[in-house]
């Protein structure tokens, strides 16, 4: 049929194509505007380095809360101000506050997770079992050192301080596990112990200083755990852990007192800590 008529009033729902014999009515090609993101590709910024407040009114004021609503490693905090995001755009971060570890001692914030490690999809998280499977063999190598690949007691206490010192990510689950497989009672025990003198390990070689002693690793393993982590602090509490402490700053040995001082420091930041050390006790202690 023929087409009708643009005059006519009415207008033409397409368009014939072709010769007119062929009578092929074809409908017309609109403009369709797709989105490729159903976000934006970068989330709104403040100077400040916050966020719009559109998740709930809540703005991030650490860095690391900024730094991981933007999707970036935690650990750029610690060395820029600023993370560049594209041309003449970059992330302001909020002002950082730097830990004095001579004021706080051993509450001093853990590290975070490695750059290489950041990628959780590649490097999961350990799981609770195998921390705990790996905590019951720590305590128990306390027991038998010779048994135990690490061939010492002061090398099995060091490591036991590394699983704790870890990271922001694990160190939590770490001592959760210690916790469970009874490590802070058998430390608390070993404090008491009158280790024989070979069982400090291998003497240090010529011009190197000697080996920390068991009460050293002792006391930095319970202070690291009382400065960092709410369970642990609160397990160690239970356990009298405190007239460890002030036992260990009349240690003879310097660095024994050292770790210490260091551990009535991380605890007293806390407010827990500071129901159950007096301000006589912290004044004497460390005036």
């Amino acid at each position: 049929p023929p087409p009708r008529d643009s005059s006519s009033g009415s207008e033409s729902s397409g368009m014939l194509v072709g010769s007119e014999s062929s009578g092929i009515l074809v409908e017309p090609m609109s403009v369709v505007e797709l989105s490729l993101f159903s976000e934006p590709l970068e989330p709104p910024t403040q100077a400040n380095g916050g966020l719009e407040k559109a998740n709930g009114g809540h703005e991030p004021r650490s860095r690391d809360e900024v730094l991981k609503a933007h999707g970036l490693w935690e650990g750029w905090g610690e060395h820029y101000d600023a993370i560049p995001l594209g041309p003449s755009k970059n992330l302001e971060l909020p002002r950082y506050q730097q830990q004095d570890p001579h004021v706080v001692g051993f509450a001093a914030a853990l590290s975070h997770v490695a750059f290489e490690l950041r990628n959780e999809r590649r490097h999961p998280p350990p799981k609770d079992e195998d921390l705990f499977i790996e905590a019951l063999k720590l305590v128990v190598a306390l027991d038998c050192p010779s048994g135990s690949p690490l061939g010492s007691r002061g090398a099995v206490l060091q490591s036991i301080y590394n699983c704790v010192n870890s990271n922001r990510r694990d160190s939590l689950g770490w001592q959760r596990a210690l916790l469970k497989a009874g490590c802070a009672r058998r430390l608390l025990e070993l404090w008491r112990q009158s280790l024989p003198p070979d069982d400090a390990g291998p003497p240090a070689a010529f011009g190197e200083p000697p080996p920390y002693n068991d009460r050293y690793w002792v006391m930095a393993i319970l202070g690291r755990m009382l400065g960092t982590s709410a369970e642990s602090r609160a397990d160690l509490l239970g356990q009298g852990v405190v007239d460890y402490i002030l036992e260990g700053l009349r240690d003879h040995d310097d660095e024994v007192r050292e770790c210490a001082i260091c551990s009535l420091k991380g605890l007293v930041q806390h407010p827990e800590g500071r129901e159950v050390v007096s301000y006589a006790t912290l004044v004497e202690c460390l005036g």
